[in-house]
């Protein structure tokens, strides 16, 4: 009996540190979450080594042309 009391004890001042330090961190990552998905979730970081692809084919292309100019 003795032992379930102790327990008890420590378990309270853990449950109450915890919902302080939620709320600290809940609204830290919420923001620090969002700015980051946008340009990692939105393809214009895809489209970037994408665009440079067609770029430096179309180059390639030309290049038999300039070098018969």
């Amino acid at each position: 009996m003795p032992d379930a009391r102790p327990q008890i004890a420590p378990a309270n001042p853990r449950r109450r540190r915890t919902p302080q330090r939620t709320p600290q961190r809940t609204p830290q990552r919420s923001p620090q979450r969002q700015p980051k998905q946008p340009p990692k979730v939105p393809s214009p970081t895809r489209r970037e080594p994408s665009t440079p692809d067609p770029q430096r084919r179309e180059p390639n292309a030309p290049d038999p042309s300039s070098n018969a100019a």
